[in-house]
């Protein structure tokens, strides 16, 4: 039976029945929770009686959307992008029990201009949004992508970044070094210095607050892979952070302005092929000089070597001819 509350000014339908995990939904008006709760009420019993509700693609990818996306860390990225996969893909208007798994081999290998790892996590978002509508809503009776492996892995990206483009994409954010950071731009410039300092991830950069300062040790609650770490600070790394707000956020920026001030001022400074995320393959690279592999990877925070000797560390075989004498 489903339940409707209010909370915090919202509507939050809570529906259980037996057989079935208890889900739930958060609406802005009444009248839309009741109608969802209605509808979805008809389709569990429907289910219960092996009566498969006829839904399109695209709206188990709205459903998606509403529901599963906001429960992870990546959240934002996650509706963008399965946004983006609706725009393009053949079949979204169709019912979702017509789709074969020669259909999705179709699109999976369909020409893209996307770099092999963005095809791959595209091609895993539309999986799990089959794999919820058959395991969760009873929309499917199986997946169609059960058996099909995903787009082939390309060669990892090894950019390095050099001072020259640092200290020019600094300069195009607006900052001055040993300042203190004033407007989005320039904190925007010192979470990119900060990151080729610490290897840490935007977002993580991004969610540290004052508090998570513990002496020469940044603390992250929760990383990607859903562990908290402890990132160790270098004397630059302690010294840009003298400089940040002593309370609250430690960079009070936007994922999305973050995203666009770094874009515009990477094209003003005329440098191409360069992301902010490249400043962590670029931290670890020159953490590696004085760090072993093992200890890297407590500070990057990954748990598989592989990944991080392939993707992440890409040292310059001069440095290395030279540390051999």
């Amino acid at each position: 039976m489903a339940s409707i509350r209010k909370r915090d000014g919202k509507w939050r339908v809570q529906i259980r029945r037996k057989g079935f995990p208890t889900e739930s939904a958060t609406f802005t008006h009444k009248a839309q929770a009741e109608i969802w709760a209605r509808e979805r009420d008809v389709e569990l019993h429907g289910v219960t009686h092996g009566i498969i509700p006829r839904r399109t693609v695209r709206q188990a990818v709205e459903r998606y959307t509403r529901e599963v996306c906001p429960r992870h860390r990546g959240a934002r990225w996650e509706k963008i992008r399965l946004q983006k996969i609706l725009r393009g893909l053949p079949f979204a208007e169709r019912d979702l029990q017509s789709i074969s798994r020669a259909e999705i081999a179709s699109w999976r290998d369909s020409p893209s201009e996307l770099a092999s790892s963005s095809l791959r996590r595209e091609y895993g978002l539309l999986r799990a949004v089959f794999a919820v509508a058959a395991r969760d809503w009873g929309w499917l009776k199986d997946t169609p992508f059960r058996g099909l492996p995903p787009p082939a892995e390309g060669e990892p990206r090894k950019r390095r970044v050099s001072d020259e483009e640092v200290e020019r994409i600094v300069a195009e954010l607006g900052y001055v070094r040993n300042s203190r950071p004033e407007t989005a731009g320039q904190f925007v410039a010192c979470a990119f210095l900060l990151a080729l300092e610490t290897a840490m991830r935007q977002g993580e950069l991004l969610a540290a607050t004052r508090e998570n300062v513990l002496g020469s040790v940044l603390h992250i609650p929760r990383s990607k892979n859903g562990e908290a770490r402890d990132v160790p600070l270098s004397r630059a790394a302690r010294d840009l952070l003298a400089r940040l707000p002593e309370d609250g956020h430690l960079f009070p920026v936007a994922a999305g302005t973050a995203d666009v001030l770094f874009r515009r001022a990477r094209a003003r400074a005329g440098i191409e092929d360069l992301h902010f995320h490249d400043s962590r393959r670029e931290a670890a690279s020159r953490l590696a000089k004085k760090l072993d592999a093992m200890t890297l990877a407590k500070v990057t925070g990954h748990k598989d070597l592989r990944v991080l000797l392939r993707v992440y560390y890409a040292p310059d075989m001069a440095d290395v001819a030279d540390a051999l004498g």
